[in-house]
């Protein structure tokens, strides 16, 4: 002890190594009792040295609240495996209280109608399991379904929506996306749509699908979310989908002027839309997959027109215009 009191730091750095990987032990969530590296008692005594000689704070560092705690702990007669500061006994309650949880889903819960923990609770369980690699030791089978829960709490969005659920909330999932389908048929464009991700309202299209509920939960909008997903799962670009009622209505109007054209009309003298509008129309077709694609028989009119107007040419001038093949 006058050794160390005296400067005598090779055997502090003893020491400091030797507690540190116990601490390191310890915050991974094991027990005392199931340290190996060194005898407990001789742990112990170190502990007790340090604190004698006045070195305690010196040598352990951050560790020596930890470290004090324990060592007021243990003279206190208490079990090394039963002091409440332990990451193993911290994680143990942790993990009793997230089983809790789950069961509570899998009876059908939502998360929102838990009482017992709140959502950020649960992060905070799941994130300080996480830092110490304990989730698998701690959490079992329950692991990958709280690492993915944390990760999706992470983004902000509603828990009662995660598609992981033991129990799905398919009424949920139907409302987002009905309330998508709503707004395609609003004119929208998936591109402002701002409720939901597109990302997430495939995952509950897709946990409906699986449950074979499309038709009842979604009615007539399955059809129109089904093509519409699946056309951005292979990649393309949302906005020109070419099934979107946006461009449908294009179409009926479009449809609507080739008829005035075809009763020997002239552009200049149709008032239901204006030519700038036709060439924007026709513009979106084009970039939604091609005019042939909507405008079945009257896509070789249309594309010779929409060519002729876009190089700056009269409508009324088209040679291609029914009026002048008569």
């Amino acid at each position: 002890d006058a050794y160390l009191a005296n400067g005598g730091l090779a055997f502090a750095g003893q020491y400091r190594s030797a507690l540190n990987a116990y601490f390191v032990f310890l915050r991974a969530g094991n027990l005392p009792s199931d340290y190996e590296a060194l005898d407990l008692a001789a742990l112990r005594t170190y502990l007790e040295t340090l604190q004698r000689v006045g070195l305690f704070d010196v040598v352990l560092g951050a560790q020596a609240g930890f470290f004090a705690d324990y060592l007021a702990f243990l003279r206190g007669g208490g079990n090394p495996d039963g002091f409440a500061g332990l990451n193993a006994n911290i994680f143990a309650g942790y993990s009793a209280q997230l089983a809790a949880f789950y069961d509570y889903l899998n009876r059908g819960g939502l998360p929102s109608g838990y009482e017992d923990l709140t959502q950020a609770q649960i992060a905070a369980f799941v994130a300080a399991l996480e830092a110490q690699g304990a989730t698998g030791l701690f959490l079992d089978d329950l692991a990958g379904f709280y690492t993915q829960y944390a990760a999706y709490l992470a983004t902000g969005a509603n828990p009662d929506l995660f598609t992981g659920l033991p129990a799905l909330n398919f009424p949920a999932f139907a409302s987002a996306l009905n309330a998508y389908a709503a707004f395609l048929a609003g004119g929208g464009l998936p591109a402002s749509y701002t409720a939901a991700q597109l990302e997430v309202l495939a995952d509950y299209l897709g946990a409906i699908q699986n449950a074979g509920r499309a038709s009842e939960l979604l009615g007539a909008n399955a059809s129109l979310l089904g093509a519409f997903f699946a056309h951005v799962a292979a990649g393309g670009t949302p906005n020109l989908f070419a099934g979107l009622p946006l461009y449908e209505g294009y179409v009926t109007a479009l449809n609507a002027y080739y008829a005035f054209l075809a009763g020997g009309g002239l552009p200049s003298g149709y008032t239901a839309l204006t030519a700038a509008q036709i060439q924007q129309y026709l513009a979106a077709l084009g970039a939604a997959g091609g005019i042939g694609l909507q405008l079945g028989d009257l896509a070789e009119f249309y594309t010779a027109y929409f060519a002729f107007i876009s190089g700056g040419g009269n409508p009324s001038q088209f040679a291609g215009l029914p009026l002048y093949d008569t």
